[in-house]
C-alpha cells in the first residue's frame, strides 16, 4: 500500500517502520466510512491485531478533538472525521515526526551540520542518523541536490535548494501553520500588492505555497546564498507583463526591508508566480484576449502553444484548434508548466496511485499524448523528459472534453488547489458518475479563493473541495483528488436526500 502524501511531495521519503505503518493505518480507515474489522487492516496494512490495537491508541491521542476513533466488538474499528476535514491534518502530523524531515529542518536553519549534533539534537544514537542520511541523500537526488557529509550540508544550484524546501515545508504544514521567522504579514501585503495589480485573486493553497517559497528564498539570502544565474529559456520571462509587475513590487519590498533582488530571483519568482492557480477578476474579459491572441499568431509563446494543438490534432485526427475552452485551457496549463519543464530535471520514482489508475483508465489515450508532448517538447528544446504525471494533465483535459458532450454540467462548485485540470477531471467524473442529477455551473468565486463566503448571488446547493475550507454558508464537501468510494457516497448522501 503506497503512501500517497509522500509520493505527492515528491520525496520517497521511508520513515521509521512505525510510523510509516500508522500513516497507513489512518489513510486506510479514511477511505470509506464503515466499520472495518481488524482483519482487514492487519491485511492491508501486513500488522498483527495486537500492533494494530497499539497504534490505534496512539492515533487517538494526535487526531483532532471533532474526530473520533471508535473501537467496537463485532463491528471493528471506524474513523469518524468531519466532512469538511481532511486525513492530511493526521499525515502532517506524522510527517514532522520523521527522522528525513527533522534531519532536513536541521540543515534549512544551520545550513551545515554534524551526524554527532543531530544525533544529540534530535536524542538518538548517531548510526541512527547515519542511516537516515542514506535515504534523505535519495530524496535530495529527486530535486537534482547531493548531500555532503563532512560537515553535512546540501550542495547544489540554489534555486533547486529553495524548491525543495518550499515542496517539503508545504506538505509538512497546513494552510494554518507559519513556521519562518520572516514576518507572515509582509510576504502576505507584497502578495496582495501582486494580486490587486494584476486583477487577479490567488487560491489560499497557492498563496500559501508561494509564501512559503518567498520567506525560503529571504532566509537563503540572509545566510548568503544569492540567485545569480538563469538559463536563456526562463530569460524569456524578462519582457512579460507578470515579470514588470512583479519587478515593479519587488522593488517596493527592496525599500521596505533593505533587502536586494538579483535580476535571476526577479525572473525566478516571476516563473514561481506564473505556476500558481488564481482566478482573473474579469474572467471573460481575460479569455477573449487570450483566446485572440492565440489565433492572430503573433507571439511566439502562444504559436508554441499552438503548435502543440496542431500536434494533438494530427496525433487523434479531432479538430481541437476550433475549440476555444480546450485551448484555453491549454493556454494557462502552460502558463504553469513550460519554465518548470525546462528547469526541473525530472528523476523516476514511484508513480502517483491517481498517475497510475488514470494511465491504465485511458492508457491510448496517453500514448497518443506521450508522442505529442515528447516531440512537442524536444522540437522547442524545452527538456527532454516529461514525467508521466504532466501527460497525465493532457489527458484528463481530453477526457474530459470528451465526457462533457455527453453528460452536460449541472449545481454545484468545486474547488481543486492541485489546478483547473483537475477540476474539470472531476466534475466529468462525477457527470459520469450521478448523470443529470448534478450540474457545474460556470462560476467563478474570487470570495471562496480567499477563503470567504460564497457570493450571495450564486444558486449553489453544496460545495465540493480537495482542499479544507472554512465557511458557514454552504454544506463544505472534502474530497480527495481521486474520487474514493467515501467520497461518492458522502455526494451521494446530498444529491439524492
Amino acid at each position: 500500500m503506497r503512501n500517497f502524501f509522500v509520493e505527492d511531495n515528491g520525496f520517497e521519503v521511508k520513515m521509521q517502520s512505525d510510523l510509516q505503518r500508522k500513516m497507513k493505518e489512518i489513510q486506510f480507515l479514511s477511505n470509506e466510512k464503515r466499520w472495518y474489522t481488524f482483519e482487514e487492516i492487519s491485511n492491508a496494512i501486513e500488522a498483527t491485531d495486537k500492533t494494530i490495537r497499539k497504534d490505534l491508541n496512539y492515533i487517538k491521542d494526535v487526531i483532532p478533538e471533532n474526530w473520533s476513533i471508535e473501537i467496537k466488538k463485532g463491528y471493528g474499528v471506524q474513523l469518524i472525521m468531519p466532512i469538511h476535514a481532511s486525513v492530511n491534518e493526521v499525515i502532517t502530523l506524522f510527517f514532522r515526526k520523521s527522522l528525513t524531515f527533522q534531519i532536513l529542518n536541521k540543515l534549512i536553519v544551520n545550513n551545515e551540520t554534524t551526524v554527532v549534533n543531530i544525533a544529540e539534537e534530535l536524542f538518538v544514537q548517531p548510526y541512527v542518523v547515519s542511516k537516515a542520511l542514506k535515504k534523505v541523500e535519495r530524496d535530495l537526488a529527486h530535486f537534482g541536490l547531493k548531500l555532503e557529509r563532512k560537515p553535512i550540508k546540501i550542495v547544489g544550484d540554489n534555486w533547486r535548494v529553495i524548491h525543495m524546501f518550499t515542496k517539503l515545508y508545504s506538505k509538512a504544514y497546513m494552510s494554518t501553520d507559519w513556521p519562518f521567522s520572516f514576518a507572515k504579514d509582509d510576504i502576505f501585503d507584497f502578495l496582495e500588492r501582486v494580486e490587486n495589480s494584476m486583477d487577479i485573486v490567488l487560491y489560499i493553497s497557492s498563496r500559501r505555497k508561494f509564501a512559503y517559497f518567498l520567506a525560503i528564498l529571504l532566509l537563503r539570502k540572509q545566510q548568503g546564498h544569492e540567485l545569480q544565474w538563469i538559463n536563456e529559456f526562463s530569460n524569456l520571462n524578462r519582457d512579460t507583463p507578470q515579470y514588470n509587475e512583479i519587478s515593479l513590487h519587488l522593488d517596493q519590498f527592496e525599500r521596505d526591508h533593505n533587502i536586494s533582488f538579483s535580476d535571476a530571483e526577479k525572473i525566478t519568482i516571476t516563473i514561481v508566480f506564473k505556476c500558481l492557480d488564481y482566478i482573473y477578476k474579469y474572467p471573460d474579459k481575460e479569455r477573449k484576449n487570450e483566446v485572440s491572441l492565440f489565433y492572430e499568431s503573433s507571439l511566439p509563446v502562444y504559436n508554441i502553444t499552438r503548435d502543440f494543438i496542431s500536434m494533438l490534432d494530427n496525433k487523434f485526427g479531432n479538430c481541437f484548434i476550433k475549440d476555444e475552452e480546450f485551448i484555453y485551457s491549454i493556454i494557462l496549463y502552460f502558463r504553469k508548466k513550460v519554465y518548470i519543464l525546462n528547469l526541473l530535471s525530472y528523476i523516476p520514482g514511484n508513480k502517483k496511485n491517481t498517475t497510475s489508475s488514470l494511465k491504465k483508465q485511458h492508457f491510448k489515450t496517453f500514448l497518443k499524448v506521450k508522442d505529442v508532448y515528447i516531440d512537442w517538447v524536444r522540437k522547442h528544446k524545452i527538456t527532454n523528459h516529461v514525467p508521466d504525471e504532466e501527460i497525465i494533465n493532457i489527458v484528463m483535459y481530453i477526457e474530459a472534453s470528451r465526457i462533457s458532450n455527453e453528460f452536460r454540467p449541472k449545481k454545484t462548485l468545486i474547488i481543486a488547489g492541485e489546478g483547473s485540470g483537475w477540476e474539470k477531471y472531476i466534475s466529468a467524473k462525477l457527470k459520469n458518475q450521478f448523470g443529470n442529477k448534478i450540474e457545474f455551473p460556470p462560476l467563478i468565486s474570487t470570495n471562496l479563493a480567499e477563503e470567504k463566503e460564497l457570493e450571495v448571488d450564486y444558486d449553489i446547493d453544496f460545495i465540493i473541495s480537495t482542499i479544507p475550507l472554512r465557511i458557514k454558508s454552504h454544506l463544505v464537501i472534502q474530497i480527495q483528488p481521486f474520487v474514493t468510494e467515501r467520497d461518492i457516497d458522502n455526494i451521494g448522501k446530498y444529491i439524492y436526500e
